[in-house]
């Protein structure tokens, strides 16, 4: 789990485009037989809002499981040929 401080909704997504580059680069390398991968879900709470953690946790994990979905769906490889 990975928090960011931000007054800006696309504070994550920044953040993940510079870890998804950082992977990229590590396995652009072909240091393994294997690709590492990263699935990720995230979200923007409103400090002014009294959202329960447990809520906001659940919509986290539902992202990252859609965005695992849409990889794989993708044909996304997770090993070298």
């Amino acid at each position: 789990m990975l928090l960011v401080e931000s007054d800006k909704a696309k504070a994550s997504k920044e953040v993940i485009n510079r870890i998804s580059a950082s992977i990229k680069s590590y396995n652009d390398k072909n240091l393994k037989p294997y690709l590492l991968s990263l699935s990720y879900g995230h979200t923007f709470i409103d400090h002014n809002n009294n959202e329960n953690i447990k809520d906001v946790l659940a919509h986290v994990d539902e992202n990252m499981y859609f965005d695992k979905t849409l990889r794989k769906n993708n044909g996304e490889t997770i090993y070298r040929s």
